[in-house]
């Protein structure tokens, strides 16, 4: 089994490069999961890859870092993009009363709290805190994720250069590749506000999951170090821990939160540790 500490790759196939700038950080990754590294590839490669159970690859492309599937398409490629139209409709329409995230961490008129998302994924949830005013840290343990989430910060932070509202908004973020674990044992500070969204348990299959979210699921894997992360996390933030989960999903590790915040398909269990400024 191809397993590296924070996921799974053996339905990953290759790493794809045509973006010879981008060959060191592909050959890296490719000699750090065992795949094989390629240039290109035909349809009788996909046809092998496919009987080996392997349906995706990583494209190191021309302005993109992204999964993709092999053979039929499925899905679109699944990529970090702080630019994209969804995420800018929430900077434009949301705030902090709209917010729900916002509302959990503890944003105010008067308080801009310092994150730690030890669950940054593709980082769209830490970038709606930064655009907010908040220092955000995002860490994230997966290698392949981390990949996108560098290549979709890298691209922010070019576009920044004449996008002034965008550069600020990225000078408040930074991404470090590391278990959660590991960065709150080695941390020795406190952060304000500790954010949590683990991986959870594949919803039935009659339930409408995205494929995207399907294939993000197979390469994540499940967060079972979650509840350890919580209690950890309760030692080292200095106002709360927030932890986002699915509407109906129990507590995390069993602990009762100080209160909860519900949205229509999720919610945000905030566990209070001392009252925020305000």
């Amino acid at each position: 089994m191809n397993l590296v500490a924070g996921g799974h790759f053996d339905n990953i196939a290759f790493i794809l490069c045509i973006n010879v700038q981008l060959a060191t950080k592909a050959r890296a990754l490719s000699e750090r999961l065992s795949l094989d590294y390629r240039n290109d590839f035909n349809e009788t490669d996909v046809d092998e890859y496919l009987k080996k159970g392997r349906r995706y690859y990583i494209e190191f492309g021309d302005t993109l870092v992204c999964l993709k599937c092999l053979g039929l398409k499925q899905h679109g490629a699944i990529f970090s993009d702080f630019l994209s139209k969804s995420l800018a409709y929430r900077r434009f329409s949301g705030g902090i009363k709209k917010e729900a995230i916002a509302r959990a961490i503890g944003v105010n008129k008067n308080f801009r709290p310092q994150v730690t998302d030890l669950t940054a994924g593709l980082g769209n949830d830490a970038f709606i805190l930064a655009s907010l005013g908040c220092l955000v840290t995002l860490v994230e343990r997966n290698p392949v994720i981390y990949s996108l989430l560098e290549n979709g910060f890298e691209r922010a932070t070019d576009y920044g250069t004449f996008d002034y509202d965008i550069k600020d908004i990225v000078n408040r973020m930074m991404i470090i590749y590391m278990d959660g674990d590991n960065f709150l044992s080695t941390y020795a500070g406190l952060t304000d506000v500790i954010y949590l969204d683990p991986m959870y348990q594949k919803r039935r299959k009659s339930a409408a999951v995205r494929k995207e979210m399907q294939a993000f699921h197979s390469i994540v894997g499940m967060d079972d170090d979650a509840p350890s992360l919580l209690r950890l996390a309760l030692k080292k933030a200095r106002y709360r821990v927030v932890v986002k989960r699915p509407l109906r999903a129990q507590y995390l590790d069993n602990h009762p939160p100080s209160y909860s915040i519900r949205g229509k398909t999720t919610r945000f269990d905030i566990f209070v540790i001392s009252p925020s400024p305000h």
